[in-house]
């Protein structure tokens, strides 16, 4: 009965990585199709910047995570605001010094990682940087839904992202779906 209970509760959140696994490979995709294969591999190293500062995001759910486990659907509201409200405040001060000094950052960490020849891609890295902000705050927040909610409703917010993502991709780098 606990495995069948683990395995629901797993398999139900399956669908957030696959949309997760869309977000940053559909801009690549369609850039791949519809312009050059070198736009492509631009988009591709500004997902790899996104993915590699999530990385270092990763560590923040794990903490947050069982803090917020531990609440039931008895837990008292104002227990469950004020440990929220410790996440959110954490977001909104840390996540834009972070994303701004790494953005302030770029050009010399792209000239020491790749050298000269890929400054070319900095504005695509620069614009990867700033929207980061958000896809790491979806992954420190992913956490506490799982954590609180055996509903996945971080299915929703991840297709919610996908479409977000999407949409503009679409419209800005082509007409033609084929």
């Amino acid at each position: 009965k606990e495995i069948s209970g683990l395995l629901s509760y797993g398999l139900s959140r399956l669908p957030s990585a696959l949309f997760l696994s869309l977000i940053l490979g559909f801009p690549v995709f369609w850039a791949n199709r519809v312009l050059t294969l070198e736009v492509a591999g631009y988009l591709g190293l500004g997902v790899y910047i996104v993915r590699m500062m999530e990385i270092f995001s990763t560590p923040f759910n794990k903490i947050f995570m069982p803090k917020f486990s531990e609440f039931t659907v008895s837990s008292n509201p104002e227990d469950v605001k004020n440990k929220s409200m410790i996440v959110v405040d954490f977001i909104i001060t840390f996540l834009p010094v972070v994303v701004l000094s790494i953005y302030g950052l770029s050009r010399h960490i792209l000239l020491l990682w790749l050298g000269k020849d890929f400054l070319v891609a900095l504005p695509t890295i620069q614009i990867a940087i700033l929207f980061s902000g958000f896809y790491i705050m979806h992954a420190i927040i992913r956490g506490i839904l799982n954590g609180v909610f055996i509903f996945p409703y971080v299915n929703f917010i991840s297709l919610l992202g996908f479409a977000a993502v999407s949409i503009p991709v679409v419209l800005a780098l082509g007409k033609d779906l084929v």
